[in-house]
């Protein structure tokens, strides 16, 4: 049996942080990117990092003659190495230390540190005591870790338990279908009459003859897809986002998977109810039909994001290596040109789709059809009157700030949304709720008015036309919350309708 002793003079004689190092990393990126990354995943991370740490450790070992030292060495390298960006982000964020983190001063600062630490320790004795304090100090560091992996278990098991759905409390006998139709960035009427100029909306007069609500003041809660839609379906907002200054790749990705792994979804699918997507998220069991590329990485991009190589490579390339970055952004331009392409197509796929009858989608019981349309989003390929702009405008470098070509591309949208509707409500009879939500508005035209990109457009059917639980001001994130309460028996409160802004 150890001593107290023998375990203190253990954690004094012994460089343990240098392999504990690469454990608190997977485990503080699981922690952090919960949900996005799997145990094989990280186990190659962590075996890879704990290869590179033992190899810099024998390297140190060659230059120090002794293990404490070269532990030491390591390990502050391996800090600087795997959370360099994280460093960085931290002194840019510091009102007093935010010069440091720019890279003209931070690499040089950077490599007078190493180069000191490496001639300090080279002329010191065995810091024993500096080994038990980081020995101690991982030791904590990964306990506090594993408590928050304890806790963020417990939440994502609980998370869509408080949202149980009662049995429906209306009198149709089976549930009604519900269709949820996302216009992408679909202004709001208010906006349409003092930006666009279309003082009289003849669409909103539309729905309103065929028995809608049209609300009158809505916002989006997020100014980008995939948050707004997750927010919708997860029928909350995104906790994990509130410290986020700038939007990262992974942040997409995690909102992606948020949208799958929805309360929404995942309740009504245990109601009985089977579904229809037409969009461009996953399902469970029923994949996009088109992606989009949402700026999402693969796991290792998430799990080696903040190491010092990559950030160098994503910050610097371009200036130090300017013909291949002008050759990437060209590629890239290509591929982003051929998936717009391909949306035309998309949309004329999900349009028929929704035009069907029911039968036709293999719909045995109570439906939920997601069906998101790249439309008006740009790129504008319909003039009104549905005729097709050449691509030279299409594509040109005023796409995104043509209002006159969105105005027209915005009515040739409404005129199939109407078809849509119409088709709905004839072969359910009326009988099926329909909600027409964009996910945003738009702010390409005047860069300086960032809030109207949460002017959106919420238009709702109801089988009833008892349109009490809506209100004028509503966002996106109440949508499913007053559904849930009016037919399946809930009491869910209403969240404050706020907006949030991500660069």
């Amino acid at each position: 049996m150890n001593s107290p002793g023998n375990i203190k003079a253990f954690g004094k004689g012994f460089p343990l942080h240098c392999f504990l190092l690469p454990l608190f990393f997977v485990l503080t990126t699981y922690n952090r990117f919960a949900g996005l990354l799997t145990v094989s995943e990280l186990f190659k991370a962590w075996l890879l990092i704990s290869i590179g740490m033992l190899v810099a450790f024998f390297l140190f070992y060659l230059i120090y003659k002794n293990k404490i030292n070269a532990g030491i060495a390591a390990t502050l390298t391996g800090i600087l190495y795997l959370f360099f960006g994280d460093i960085k982000q931290a002194l840019a964020s510091s009102s007093i230390l935010h010069f440091i983190s720019h890279y003209k001063i931070l690499l040089p600062l950077l490599a007078l540190l190493t180069l000191l630490l490496t001639w300090r320790l080279y002329k010191s004795r065995p810091l024993a005591k500096g080994n038990y304090f980081l020995n101690l100090l991982f030791i904590i560091y990964l306990g506090i870790e594993a408590w928050n992996l304890l806790r963020l278990e417990k939440y994502s098991s609980q998370q869509n338990e408080n949202i149980s759905l009662a049995a429906p409390s209306n009198s149709m006998g089976q549930p009604p279908g519900i269709y949820y139709i996302v216009p992408d960035s679909y202004p709001s009427s208010d906006f349409q009459k003092k930006v666009l100029g279309i003082k009289n909306n003849e669409f909103d007069s539309l729905l309103f003859a065929r028995g809608f609500y049209i609300v009158e003041q809505p916002k989006s809660n997020y100014n980008n897809t995939p948050f707004s839609i997750a927010s919708t379906f997860q029928m909350d907002y995104h906790s994990w986002l509130h410290q986020v200054e700038t939007t990262k790749p992974y942040h997409y990705n995690r909102a992606i998977l948020k949208v799958k792994e929805s309360p929404v979804i995942s309740r009504l699918m245990d109601l009985g109810y089977s579904l229809n997507n037409l969009s461009i998220f996953d399902l469970p069991g029923q994949p996009s039909i088109q992606k989009e590329n949402f700026l999402s990485v693969n796991p290792s991009q998430i799990i080696y994001y903040n190491m010092l190589w990559n950030c160098l490579e994503r910050d610097l390339g371009a200036h130090l290596f300017p013909a291949a970055a002008e050759r990437l952004i060209n590629q890239q331009k290509k591929q982003k040109r051929l998936l717009w392409g391909a949306f035309r197509d998309y949309n004329q796929a999900v349009l028929d789709s929704l035009a069907s009858k029911p039968e036709t989608n293999n719909s045995a019981g109570p439906q939920f059809t997601y069906a998101h349309l790249e439309m008006p989003h740009a790129p504008y390929f319909f003039d009104s009157s549905g005729k097709a702009y050449p691509d030279d405008l299409v594509y040109g470098p005023d796409m995104l700030r043509n209002k006159n070509r969105f105005s027209n591309y915005t009515a040739y949208t409404n005129s199939k949304l109407t078809a849509v509707v119409d088709s709905i409500l004839l072969y359910s009879k009326g009988r099926d709720i329909i909600i027409i939500q964009s996910d945003h508005g738009i702010n390409s035209f005047d860069k300086r008015r960032k809030n109207d990109v949460f002017s959106n457009y919420t238009a709702i059917y109801f089988p009833d036309r008892d349109y009490k639980e809506l209100y004028p001001a509503m966002s996106n994130v109440n949508t499913f919350r007053i559904i849930f309460n009016k037919y399946f028996g809930q009491q869910l409160p209403l969240l404050k309708d706020s907006t949030i802004y991500l660069e």
